[in-house]
């Protein structure tokens, strides 16, 4: 049996690729896109990560983004994750961030890249 759980190699995995993100942006032309495997965990993730070293280093997005980016809106997400979206749009205002999902303006704009 191992001293960590699931969650916490999974943290140390995210924290190693964030450590990597300014020398890949060096090495890379094309804009690095982080991925996430969802709002809250971009929205902790740049929490976390304050410096613009890191911040600049990429786009920060999220699975759902990226699929939504290159299907040209027509992907249709499944009905748990289209409620869960909507309520958090509707309970967020314009802020957006209802608080248990993640702000959706933890997110990059990946029309930019």
């Amino acid at each position: 049996f191992d001293d960590f759980d699931n969650v916490q190699e999974l943290n140390q995995n995210q924290d190693w690729c964030i450590q990597l993100l300014p020398a890949l942006h060096q090495m890379v032309v094309d804009p690095i896109w982080f991925v996430l495997p969802d709002l809250k965990e971009c929205e902790l993730a740049k929490e976390e990560w304050t410096g613009s070293r890191y911040r600049d280093a990429a786009l920060w997005t999220t699975i759902e983004a990226v699929t939504e980016y290159y299907s040209d809106g027509e992907y249709r997400k499944p009905w748990g994750a289209t409620f869960a979206s909507g309520m958090n749009k509707l309970v967020g205002g314009a802020k957006g961030d209802a608080g248990l999902l993640g702000d959706v303006n933890a997110m990059d704009d990946l029309s930019k890249s």
